[in-house]
Formats: structure tokens, sequence, C-alpha cells
């Protein structure tokens, strides 16, 4: 892992980390969620992202967006951001094997398809739950503005912020995958359990969606795994079956 100080055509000084894969194949850069929310370039979920494409061989650059941490800048509610993209886009272009993907988490998932809509880039795409309209995202790109490439979406059916079905409808319309992801509630406190199965563990796969659960001894009795539903027990395995599925 190697601290960085990425600069923006804009003048910015963004703080990164770039962290690296032995034998590396290429580099993929990794966007936080929303700034004003909390979200930095180590969230849990960017943290755990970083390490699973490390091991599987691909260099991460991973940056504060401005204004976030040691980050110049003020947040300009993903405009100026996709300057802080090239950035990280850029140095990541020079590492061995070049640019091979990008990936975001909310915010910075609407921010990195923009961002592939204004340069026209088209690697690879993963984004976790972006909005597909939100006040606190910025909307994501009409499908007839982004150029052909493999993109992937993956949502929890629990999220409290964007619509799942719209996000859905929104990948098909853009041609590409999603993930749907049947996270169960463990409970109020005291309670002797929480959800073993949810309406959506029936929903998903009804809807001919790709289903990866929660694993619970009551879920893997309906259905074959593997073939029907794809289960998950922790979130190291959730990371790692994400990243092979994609």
């Amino acid at each position: 892992m190697t601290d960085l100080v990425l600069t923006t055509s804009d003048g910015e000084e963004l703080e990164a980390i770039h962290d690296k894969a032995p034998n590396a194949r290429g580099a993929i850069v990794v966007c936080h969620p929303h700034p004003l929310q909390g979200g930095t370039m180590n969230a849990p979920l960017i943290a755990a992202i970083a390490r699973h494409a490390a091991t599987d061989g691909l260099d991460v650059v991973r940056f504060n967006f401005r204004g976030v941490g040691a980050s110049t800048g003020k947040h300009d509610k993903g405009v100026a951001e996709l300057k802080d993209v090239t950035a990280a886009a850029t140095y990541a272009s020079l590492l061995e094997g070049g640019l091979v993907g990008i990936a975001g988490w909310s915010f910075g998932a609407a921010v990195a398809l923009n961002w592939q809509a204004d340069t026209q880039s088209s690697v690879p795409y993963v984004g976790v739950a972006p909005a597909v309209r939100s006040d606190l995202s910025p909307t994501l790109p009409d499908a007839e503005d982004l150029p052909t490439a493999q993109r992937a979406f993956v949502v929890g059916e629990r999220d409290q912020i964007i619509d799942p079905e719209a996000l859905a409808e929104y990948a098909k319309a853009i041609c590409a995958s999603a993930i749907n992801l049947a996270i169960l509630y463990e409970g109020n406190k005291g309670a002797s359990s929480g959800d073993l199965i949810t309406a959506r563990t029936f929903e998903i796969p009804a809807a001919g969606g790709f289903m990866l659960h929660e694993r619970t001894e009551e879920a893997v009795q309906y259905f074959a795994e593997e073939k029907e539903s794809v289960f998950f027990s922790d979130a190291d395995d959730l990371t790692a079956k994400i990243d092979y599925y994609l």
C-alpha cells in the first residue's frame, strides 16, 4: 500500500492510496460513497473491494474526493468530481497493464458512470447501489451517452436510498447486468434470531434476477446452490462472490 497525492486538472490535490498487487495484470479505480454522508476511500466496503482486487492481481487506486480528508477543494455534487476521477484514472493508466476497470459505491458509482459518459471510456464498470435519480447523487447518464462497455450493478434488497427496481430497469436500458443481494435483518436486540428468509427470497428468482442471498439453513432448502441461487456467509465471502460472478 502506497500513499499518493493526485493533482487534478483544476489544481486540487487529492489524498489517495495505491493498493499494489504482486505481478499486477492491470489497475482499477474505486470511488467512495457520498462525501457529505461520511464516505471516504477507507469505507469498509471500498477497502474490501481493494483487498480482494489486489489478491486477484489488480492494482487498485482509491482516493478521497475533493473536500474529503486531506483532499483540497470542496464538494461539487458530482460535477467537478469528474476531474477527480480523471486524475485517478490517469495515474492508473500509467501502471503495469494500464487501466482495466472502474468501480464505485453509491455516490462514487454514479460519478464513475458519468465519468464514462464524459470521457467515453469503455473500460469495464461495476457500480454498487447507485441511485438512478437522487438529490444526493448525480443522475445516471442516458443510455445513448454511454460508450459500449461491460457493466454490472450490485444492489441490496434493503437499500434505504435507492430503488432496486428502478436500477434494474436502468441496467436493462444500458445493457448491463445486475446482482440482486438478499441481505437479512439480524433482529432486534434480545431477539432469538433475525430473518431466515424474506419475500424477496422468492421474488428475485421469480422475476428472473440473479440472486446472491445471505446463507441460512432455511434459505438453502429452497434453491439448488450455484444453479438457482448463490449464497454468501460473511462480508469477505460476499465480496469474493461478487468479484467472481461479475
